[in-house]
């Protein structure tokens, strides 16, 4: 319950008594996470003090008073959280009975506090002056994002606060004997005996049959609805999800208890007073067969046990009636990447030509939950623009003939197809090959602040493959794949790799990175920029033949449209030249100079095509290129 005394003005000597003029608050229930299906029932009282003015100084006196039957008299607090905006003046008092265990933990330049006794009271006392806000040192791991807090619970260890949750989760999970549940209950074994495909089945039942709402107000903050309750109402937060899946698990023999975790404070958990309000999340840990596996009720399409990772949480507290304790909570690098996109160009009509193309994106593990969701809300029209979208995005000089989306069930993988004819752009330095690069403008340095020698953390786990295929035409079996490209080197946590080869006219390049840890040392910063920085300077192009003949495929091409200016006839006598159509190349060299008689790349052009067939007349369409050619090397390159 929140009480206010006072709401004052002052503005100089005067003071206003805002309340006293009779303004009131208006108390509304926003649920400002109701679309995403959490409830948490917090009221919100709003004043705008009326006659307020710049310079004035406002004073608000409230006080606070919860009292929470569920903690068993319990006790925790956070406290003197002055971070992000400047402070002239802070102070903080507490007080409690003095046979009340309470202990605290500083953090974030706050001083280590000393509790006084004063009768049958303890208490502390806090003050500082002109507090800056803290420079948090950029991309550390969340256990350094935290800043000034004062932490205090009379939890002896994190065995108390399990302890506390068991009664509550285990008269959740409690099946009744009769009822609509022990249907679901009876139909499961029926499966198959195999412990695995029960876990299964019942993982499917909590997460595809029962909807997610959060439910965070009153005693539910903490309470998980009954399995009975969940089940019959078809939604529930994590907690009555959680019930229920332990319950359904009992019922199949199959060992299970609640863990709770943290998404906010994961991170250096192990290194925080045991409170209950770090945690805002639970899942279950199953032992099947012999082996744990982590399952979280509120996710959908986890049909497989072999595909269930420990999620990245950072630390979890199993709740168990004796002896708990964090348990660590990291997945190892992932074995298969998450996004694998595998390319296949087909050149072999020619360098010019547009050329057959078709891609095929994977996404596994969350992308694939994710992209799974995103295409199931689209159908008809709407899909088929939505994928045509995607693709042009990233591949803008692919022209799509269709494009396709599925998800496998079974390996749990969504698959992106587009098949269409690329527009391959041949520039000086060959073709750039696609999503080959690797390093980008990485920036690992800091300000002066605390902790500003503190890791830095890496986007784990994380893992992406890009393998490119081009078959090539007629005149690269010569050239090779150059070693310079090939990369195999770890740097900031992460695994590069890069290789390519070119066997005959087939030419692959294959590029993958890979987190390996979690977060990378501070001295390892500085030599890490500078090799990120010098490797995203290296684009790996597909270099061509010298003297590459134009294909008979393009010659044709080029021999189906007629040209309208010089221009485009000197680019078609080129593809001519290089296939030794002399004679048709000259034809439209002539016609280059006839529209444009004062260009020189015609006219060299010319004179090159004539000392092919040896007409004595090259050497004075190459001087005249000379006299014209504001870029001598036309003219030279000819003779």
């Amino acid at each position: 319950m929140l009480t206010v005394h006072a709401v004052r003005i002052h503005r100089g000597a005067t003071v206003i008594d805002v309340l006293g003029s009779g303004q009131t608050f208006t108390v509304v229930r926003r649920e400002p996470n109701l679309e995403s299906a959490m409830l948490d029932g917090v009221l919100t009282a709003n004043i705008q003090p009326e006659g307020l003015q710049v310079g004035d100084r406002l004073e608000v006196a409230t006080s606070r008073t919860t009292s929470d039957p569920v903690l068993g008299g319990h006790v925790e607090q956070f406290a003197g959280l002055w971070n992000g905006v400047p402070i002239a003046r802070a102070h903080l008092s507490m007080q409690w009975p003095a046979t009340l265990p309470l202990r605290f933990r500083s953090a974030g330049t706050l001083p280590a506090v000393r509790p006084t006794r004063v009768g049958s009271l303890s208490r502390i006392e806090l003050q500082q002056d002109d507090i800056k806000p803290l420079v948090l040192p950029k991309g550390a791991p969340a256990r350094f994002q935290v800043g000034r807090v004062l932490e205090a619970t009379d939890y002896a260890g994190w065995a108390d606060l399990a302890a506390l949750m068991v009664p509550l989760y285990r008269t959740a999970a409690t099946l009744p004997a009769t009822g609509p549940l022990q249907a679901e209950v009876a139909r499961i074994p029926a499966l198959s005996a195999d412990p695995r495909v029960r876990a299964e089945a019942a993982l499917a039942l909590v997460q595809d049959r029962v909807r997610y709402v959060a439910l965070a107000m009153g005693a539910g903050g903490l309470v998980p609805a009954t399995a009975a309750e969940t089940w019959a109402r078809r939604y529930g937060d994590c907690k009555g999800k959680t019930a229920l899946l332990v319950g359904l698990l009992a019922a199949l023999d199959i060992p299970a208890e609640p863990v709770l975790v943290s998404t906010v404070y994961g991170d250096g958990l192990d290194q925080r007073l045991p409170m209950i309000g770090l945690f805002d999340h639970v899942l279950v840990r199953a032992t099947v067969a012999g082996r744990p596996y982590f399952m979280d009720g509120t996710r959908t399409g986890d049909t497989a046990l072999d595909r269930l990772t420990v999620p990245a949480y950072g630390w979890g507290l199993p709740v168990v009636p004796t002896g708990a304790a964090l348990v660590r909570m990291m997945p190892p690098p992932l074995a298969a990447p998450a996004d694998e996109t595998i390319i296949r160009i087909d050149a072999t009509g020619g360098l010019t030509l547009p050329a057959p193309v078709r891609i095929e994106q994977i996404f596994r593990g969350d992308l694939a939950q994710g992209a799974r969701l995103g295409m199931s809300t689209l159908s008809g029209t709407a899909r088929d623009n939505a994928l045509r979208a995607y693709w042009k995005e990233r591949y803008d000089f692919i022209d799509a003939t269709t494009t396709t989306a599925s998800f496998d069930p079974k390996t749990g993988e969504q698959r992106f197809v587009l098949d269409g004819k690329a527009r391959m752009k041949w520039g000086d330095y060959g073709y750039e090959t696609d999503g080959t690069g690797i390093g980008y403008k990485a920036d690992f340095t800091r300000d002066p602040g605390p902790d500003a020698q503190a890791p830095f953390a890496v986007p784990y786990p994380y893992s992406n493959r890009v393998v490119e295929t081009i078959l090539l035409p007629p005149g690269f079996e010569t050239l090779k794949a150059g070693v310079k490209s090939d990369v195999d080197r770890t740097i900031a946590g992460i695994a590069y790799r890069r290789v390519s080869t070119l066997t005959g006219n087939v030419f692959t390049i294959e590029k993958s990175e890979r987190a390996v840890a979690p977060e990378f040392p501070f001295a390892e910063a500085a030599a890490a920029q500078s090799e990120l920085r010098k490797l995203a300077e290296d684009a790996i192009y597909v270099r061509k033949p010298a003297r590459y003949q134009s294909t008979s495929k393009e010659i044709d091409a080029s021999l189906a449209v007629t040209p309208t200016t010089a221009e485009a006839f000197i680019d078609r006598a080129w593809t001519l030249q290089n296939a030794e159509q002399y004679t048709l190349a000259l034809d439209d060299l002539n016609e280059a100079v006839r529209l444009d008689p004062k260009s020189a790349w015609a006219l060299a052009n010319r004179g090159s095509v004539k000392m092919m067939i040896r007409d004595a007349s090259a050497a004075k369409d190459i001087d005249a290129a000379a006299v014209l050619d504001r870029q001598p090397g036309r003219a030279s390159h000819a003779r």
